[in-house]
């Protein structure tokens, strides 16, 4: 017992040290996949070479490596926060959906990072 306690808290503080959202272990969700591996059917989004609708992180980037696009699919609907990027790595947009369906305004910000009115 005095060893497992050691034990949990060095693979907490692990965890929450990790820099980088691909690197976090999130319990109940696909790995994330390239926003090009998806393609559209019925208006969701499925894997290639699959029948059931996708669930997990979707990741698009810019040939630099730079981030284009992030967000959550849920039963293949856009769910939770998505988050668009320009080339230089400021926000582009940033909204929040729920089956598919954008809640809200968008946040929206210029190449130089100020919010857009």
């Amino acid at each position: 017992m005095k060893i497992l306690c050691p034990l949990v808290f060095l693979l907490l503080l692990i965890i929450s040290c990790s820099t980088s959202i691909d690197l976090k272990v999130d319990f109940g969700r696909k790995k994330s996949v390239d926003y090009k591996s998806l393609l559209q059917r019925n208006g969701a989004y499925y894997e290639i070479n699959s029948e059931e609708s996708f669930s997990g992180l979707v990741i698009d980037k810019y040939e630099s490596g730079q981030y284009r696009l992030k967000g959550y699919l849920r039963k293949g609907k856009w769910d939770g926060l998505v988050t668009e990027y320009y080339q230089n790595g400021q926000k582009k947009v940033e909204g929040t959906f729920k089956d598919g369906k954008e809640i809200g305004s968008p946040k929206r910000w210029d190449k130089d990072g100020f919010v857009k009115q």
